[in-house]
């Protein structure tokens, strides 16, 4: 089996010499052969953490309350997403921290009322 390179394929566990470590030496030998060394990332790790942060930070800021309406943006997409069929909503989000709470509650009964009515 050597000579024709199969031993890396084969484990001796029933003979006599065979035990956990002579086993686990095997699977090792087996795994190496066919995986030699580490794999070289070059740089990778590096800017998996940095991909890494930018999410933390996105999902830490899409489930951030607005003040003073104490609702997340992840909170309105999701209300939001519920209506995605209906047309008559022009709500402009990179204003919302600007407007009235007036306004906000119109926005909210106006989408609680929608909601009921398409359920």
């Amino acid at each position: 089996m050597l000579i024709m390179q199969w031993s890396h394929y084969c484990l001796e566990i029933h003979s006599r010499k065979s035990n956990k470590k002579h086993v686990l030496d095997q699977l090792r030998d087996a795994y190496e052969s066919t995986h030699p060394g580490k794999p070289v990332m070059n740089g990778k790790i590096d800017e998996l953490i940095k991909y890494r942060m930018q999410l933390n930070e996105y999902s830490k800021v899409l489930h951030t309350p607005i003040k003073p309406f104490n609702k997340s943006p992840y909170w309105y997409i999701g209300e939001l997403n519920q209506l995605i069929d209906v047309k008559i909503l022009d709500i402009d989000f990179s204003k919302l921290k600007d407007i009235s709470f007036e306004q906000y509650e119109k926005i909210i009964n106006t989408i609680t009322t929608l909601k009921k009515g398409w359920k």
